[in-house]
């Protein structure tokens, strides 16, 4: 084995021959992918931003094809490798800084479609780095980090939502590209390192092939040599003694003359080119005791192949004969075994192991030999390690849990089952490596605590087997308190009975969330959404309930539902305004008529002898009646006229992104894609914001209507964008992909009461050029049929022309 001085420069150096080795291929794609981006961006950037980059782009490109080449060119020295390490990434570290560069330099503003190819571009650079510089962690983080950080950087400040959630999105595929890092640097470092410890070993090997030369004379087994004529040509001392006889006495004996021929068809078969074992009693002919013996024969071959004989491994095997049987099953059973395995005595000491336990310790197999289980254990001390062995003496066997120290110092996670040998006083143990179970059940575990959605496992029967801690804020009750308790503690509605009919339906339909109502600790109603999935182990069948509390969910459901409501009563207010409007125009005149008239037939009955104090008390009423009908009318007419706004300085795009909150559900749930292309820095306008934000919703209202008549297989798509005009005016399009407005409709859309849908009042278009209207804006579409329809809407800001001028 190569001391870990060594082998730290080896490895080191094994890296760095990999790495180089990798980065003419990594050069070229670096190359082809900064023309490909510097072609791209042509249009969104400027030509000599373009230029400058790629210059340096190739300068460094050239100056790293000429690092490799003077790598390859000079002479493997171990010394000198972090020398070239060191330059090595200084070259990655400054390609890195110019990819991460295009980040503010390449990044086009208003360009969503160059954004993206950037990204993407960045994205793909970053991941062809994982297979050519994992070799050396160091430098695929430096690269990753300075090709990604800036984009990073640059999409937070950009500000707006789609700009952050991009920016989220590359911040966590930076995280993936540095744990993939990491992990291919393992398994890279893992595979030098048993390589050159597999080159160590051959070595070793070589070296002392003739240490074993000279220990054949000295094996506890007997070793003989026999010519194709099953004349014995060599012998060692071993065999000799079992044979009863000398080495001088036994060379040059002819097997055909043995007196028990026994061994004699084995040997055959191994001058025919057969490996052969066999097993039996055996009688010398100086006539001693017969014995038991076992002999392995094996074909002798010269340089061509050929056969020249045989050779034989005997062993006396009287003494053992007994517990042949559970040696040979132990001996099958550790030469075939992954795990670890070995025999200790009652003191610890250990008698016996295997290969697989000495790689996962990291010692020799000899080492182990002279090696205490104190020398090992890492939690228990002598004291408790005593009490142990005792308690398994006692009880037989045990399975546990504990850690290994490794030679290299570093703790191992050992699973042991220990079992008493009463007939030996011995232990056998078998151990088996969880460190990497151990790491991802901690993993897992973070992760499942971790989780702001609350986790509980139940079983068939409806008791709590396990919860996350995420339950404590949802319930109130710390998972402990709920473990062996029904889970209708909690979610009284979810009986068994409905439990069981859910999975039922949830096995041939998938996952599915239902909404119910939980109880806190405290007594009081947790709205929640339940989502169940079921699996079994060992054959019995758990559920696992994932709960999501839903109170603000709820609460913001509420509010933009009183919103609705707020913008419904404005939308009432203004259909009033209307009707009142023409109302007041077309009765006031037959009013003033009927008054007339009243008065005329007052005084014509005035003229008459009877009962003229009653009729004209009566045609008095009428006329006051009438008159009364005729000012309250005029009254609703001037009131609609003189209906003040509640204006205040808002900000166009938030109002837009206000409506389309109210209107998610819609959208989501007719499977409409939004797109919104607002443009930042726009100047307040002065509005009635619940106004405003009614309009905006009736237009998308209309909008998500007309998309609504597309086929299913087709992609339904509305846009809103907004932008400052050179008229001192934000400009508002409401854009969609739907059937569009035939012809003959285009004149009618902003008449009042007109409508094409089954249950319209045909107000909503006429309401909203009114609101805008009474802002100073105006309201007109653009629409061909079959291809769509576009609404734009223009509002008055509060800056002067002058400063319009500048700001375009």
């Amino acid at each position: 084995m190569i001391n870990k001085l060594n082998i730290n420069t080896a490895i080191q150096s094994a890296q760095l021959r990999q790495l180089f080795s990798s980065s003419i291929l990594s050069l070229i794609t670096s190359t082809i992918l900064a023309l490909i981006l510097a072609y791209m961006q042509r249009e969104a950037i400027a030509s000599s931003v373009i230029l400058g980059w790629l210059s340096l782009i190739l300068l460094a490109g050239f100056s790293r094809a000429a690092l490799v080449k003077a790598y390859l060119c000079s002479k493997a020295d171990d010394e000198a490798t972090h020398v070239w390490l060191l330059r090595f990434r200084l070259g990655v570290l400054a390609v890195g800084v110019l990819w991460g560069s295009t980040g503010f330099l390449m990044f086009p503003a208003h360009d969503t479609q160059h954004q993206m190819f950037l990204i993407f571009m960045l994205a793909g650079l970053t991941a062809g780095g994982v297979m050519a510089f994992s070799a050396d962690l160091l430098s695929a983080i430096v690269f990753s980090v300075a090709s990604l950080l800036p984009l990073i950087i640059r999409l937070f400040i950009a500000g707006n939502r789609l700009s952050v959630a991009m920016g989220m999105a590359v911040l966590l595929y930076l995280g993936f590209i540095i744990l993939s890092h990491r992990q291919n640097n393992r398994s890279l470092t893992e595979n030098i390192v048993l390589r050159l410890e597999a080159a160590a070993r051959e070595e070793a090997v070589r070296t002392s092939e003739e240490h074993y030369r000279l220990l054949l004379n000295h094996s506890p087994v007997g070793i003989f040599h026999f010519d194709t004529n099953l004349v014995i040509t060599y012998c060692n001392e071993r065999f000799a003694n079992i044979m009863h006889n000398s080495v001088s006495g036994i060379v040059g004996l002819d097997m055909n003359n043995f007196e028990d021929k026994s061994i004699l068809p084995a040997s055959k078969n191994a001058l025919k080119g057969e490996m052969v074992y066999y097993e039996g009693q055996y009688c010398p002919d100086s006539g001693d005791a017969c014995m038991w013996i076992d002999m392995t024969c094996a074909p002798s071959r010269d340089a061509s192949g050929k056969i020249i004989g045989g050779i034989a491994i005997i062993r006396d095997i009287s003494e053992r004969k007994q517990a042949d049987q559970l040696l040979n099953q132990i001996k099958t059973m550790v030469d075939t075994l992954q795990d670890g395995f070995w025999i200790a005595d009652l003191n610890g000491k250990l008698l016996q192991t295997n290969e697989s336990y000495a790689k996962i310790i990291g010692y020799s197999i000899d080492e182990l030999m002279s090696m205490h289980i104190s020398q090992l254990e890492a939690i228990e001390n002598p004291q408790q390690i005593k009490a142990h062995i005792e308690k398994i003496a006692a009880q037989g066997h045990d399975i546990f849990e504990t850690r290994h120290r490794h030679k290299g110092g570093h703790l191992i996670d050992i699973e042991i089952s220990a079992a008493f040998l009463p007939e030996f006083q011995q232990f056998c143990v078998f151990c088996r490596d969880i460190t990497g179970r151990k790491a991802m059940e901690a993993k897992l575990n973070a992760i499942f605590n971790a989780s702001v959605e609350g986790i509980i496992t139940v079983d068939k029967s409806g008791v709590i087997v396990s919860a996350n801690t995420a339950v404590e804020a949802i319930f109130g009750y710390q998972p402990e308190e709920l473990t062996g308790c029904g889970i209708d503690q909690i979610m009284p509605s979810w009986s068994k009975e409905k439990n069981d009919n859910f999975m039922s339906s949830a096995a041939k339909s998938g996952a599915k969330i239902q909404e119910l109502e939980g109880i806190h600790k405290n007594g009081s109603v947790v709205p929640v959404d339940l989502s169940i999935a079921e699996y079994a182990i060992d054959n019995a069948r758990y559920f696992t309930y994932i709960v999501r509390d839903v109170s603000l969910r709820k609460h913001r459901e509420r509010k933009n539902k009183e919103h609705l409501d707020q913008l419904a009563h404005v939308t009432r207010l203004g259909l009033m305004g209307e009707m009142a409007s023409g109302i007041a125009h077309e009765v006031n005149q037959p009013l003033t008529a009927i008054s007339s008239y009243a008065q005329v037939s007052l005084n014509l009955i005035n003229k008459d002898n009877p009962d003229l104090v009653k009729l004209a008390e009566v045609l008095y009423k009428t006329q006051q009646q009438a008159l009364r009908a005729g000012r309250i009318i005029h009254r609703m007419r001037e009131f609609v006229k003189s209906h003040a706004k509640q204006s205040s300085a808002a900000s166009i795009n938030t109002l837009i992104q206000d409506a389309v909150s109210l209107c998610a559900a819609e959208l989501k749930q007719n499977g409409i894609e939004l797109a919104l292309q607002l443009d930042n820095d726009l100047p307040p306008i002065n509005v009635d914001h619940i106004h405003i934000e009614q309009v905006i919703i009736n237009l998308i209202r209309n909008s998500i209507d007309a998309l609504q008549n597309l086929a299913e297989n087709q992609q339904r798509q509305l846009s809103i964008h907004s932008r400052l005009t050179l008229k001192n005016a934000v400009l508002v399009r409401i854009k969609d992909n739907g059937p569009g407005i035939d012809e003959d409709r285009q004149q009618k859309i902003f008449m009042p009461f007109y409508t094409t849908k089954p249950d319209g009042m045909g107000m909503g278009l006429s309401i909203s050029r009114s609101l805008l209207e009474a802002h100073g804006g105006t309201l007109y579409f653009k629409s061909k049929s079959g291809k769509g329809c576009a609404f734009y809407f223009t509002l008055p800001t509060q800056i002067k022309p002058d400063e319009c001028q500048e700001r375009a």
